[in-house]
């Protein structure tokens, strides 16, 4: 793969992590053939940053992040949400949509948290963060851009009273599409017929692989973020935790049946060849996107047998 970088467009970035006497990390990058001008589709590792932001806006907003969120419709395209039966009292939740993101990459929970959030405040908060060349600007349904533009009422209810509304949101805001990106010599169209043109992304999500390695140690790491750091309590971490390196079999609410979702079916490095078992001292903290053809996986690897510390046990145990 390495020998043939037109063909895969390897981009590698591996992090070592070393600790002081005093458990302080420091980081070491390596990269391999990383450049965020070389374009790849990150498909659902979008949803990573959109999970940490929801949890942020509900802090924002004073709100519990298991508060019922319903979702109703104001535009074309757009569809309502009022019941969640993978939920333990079937009403959907910021906190519910995130499990689901991180056990196996629900896009309908993405969605829901794009509608939340709203195009333009994503990228509003991206870019204060420094992520400024980030452009989330598609749910994973069939929308066009002016849909996608468009996001959802949404209401928090508690004990049958509105405790907050947010009204149908329209991002304004221009994006810079002057840089055309094609890919390939040919592609498949929604009709399964073979096109014999390059695959057009240029108005596609796009997220760096630098940014995307930064957002997570943001997150796994935040005494070392900087102004990256995302507005969050010490219950949002554990939360994330948890749910960022859970496997399906663990989760009763929702639960998966899982011959189809096996453990590693979201843990692509190391372990989803072959549908390996991943051994009980470890645990990945991730998320992947698989789309286009391009597989992505940024991930932080913890091994018990070497780090059983008070952060890993007050998680698991």
């Amino acid at each position: 793969m390495l020998s043939n970088p037109d063909s895969f467009h390897v981009q590698l970035i591996f992090t070592t992590i070393n600790r002081d006497a005093k458990g302080r990390p420091s980081f070491r990058d390596r990269h391999i053939n990383t450049d965020r001008n070389q374009y790849f589709n990150p498909a659902s590792t979008v949803k990573m940053p959109l999970a940490f932001l929801a949890l942020e806006k509900l802090r924002k907003l004073g709100i519990w992040k298991w508060t019922p969120m319903l979702t109703d419709s104001a535009w074309s395209g757009q569809t309502a949400v009022q019941t969640d039966t993978s939920a333990a009292n079937n009403l959907p939740s910021v906190a519910n949509y995130i499990k689901k993101i991180f056990l196996v990459s629900d896009n309908d929970a993405y969605n829901r948290l794009y509608e939340f959030l709203g195009q333009g405040y994503i990228h509003d908060q991206l870019r204060a963060k420094g992520y400024k060349d980030v452009r989330i600007v598609r749910r994973f349904v069939s929308m066009d851009e002016e849909q996608n533009r468009h996001t959802n009422p949404v209401r928090f209810v508690q004990n049958g009273e509105t405790i907050y509304s947010q009204p149908a949101a329209y991002n304004q805001g221009a994006f810079d599409y002057s840089k055309t990106i094609l890919v390939g010599h040919s592609h498949w169209d929604r009709n399964d017929s073979l096109i014999p043109t390059p695959m057009d992304f240029t108005k596609h999500n796009f997220y760096p692989l630098e940014d995307l390695h930064r957002l997570l140690r943001s997150v796994i790491f935040p005494e070392s973020a900087g102004k990256a750091k995302f507005n969050l309590q010490e219950d949002d971490y554990r939360f994330l935790y948890r749910w960022m390196s859970a496997l399906p079999s663990e989760s009763d609410h929702p639960r998966y049946d899982t011959t189809e979702f096996f453990d590693s079916y979201t843990k692509f490095f190391r372990f989803k060849d072959g549908r390996r078992k991943i051994p009980d001292h470890v645990r990945v903290f991730n998320k992947t996107g698989w789309s286009y053809g391009y597989l992505t996986d940024v991930a932080y690897f913890t091994d018990f047998r070497i780090t059983w510390s008070s952060w890993c046990r007050g998680i698991f145990t």
